[in-house]
């Protein structure tokens, strides 16, 4: 798998973060992927164990994020736990 289809991207709002991956490293989640790489996640901290698991099993290295304000701050902080 060439490097750029382990990427994933995140867009943070404020409420319910969606999650594209594998995807290009200039994407946008209306050209992203296949509606099966496509998740909708939560942020509680099972949650987001999830997520990483989920990103693993898709074999993404690196994860990209577009996030209003600050709320891409405590999935960067727990993803980052992962090597991501």
């Amino acid at each position: 798998m060439r490097t750029q289809e382990r990427v994933a991207g995140i867009d943070v709002p404020q409420k319910k973060p969606a999650v594209c991956a594998p995807c290009s490293p200039l994407w946008s989640f209306t050209k992203c992927c296949s509606k099966t790489s496509e998740k909708t996640v939560g942020t509680t901290t099972a949650e987001l164990k999830e997520l990483a698991h989920w990103l693993l099993a898709q074999e993404v290295i690196q994860v990209y994020m577009d996030s209003t304000s600050q709320y891409w701050c405590p999935i960067w902080n727990f993803l980052e736990c992962f090597d991501f």
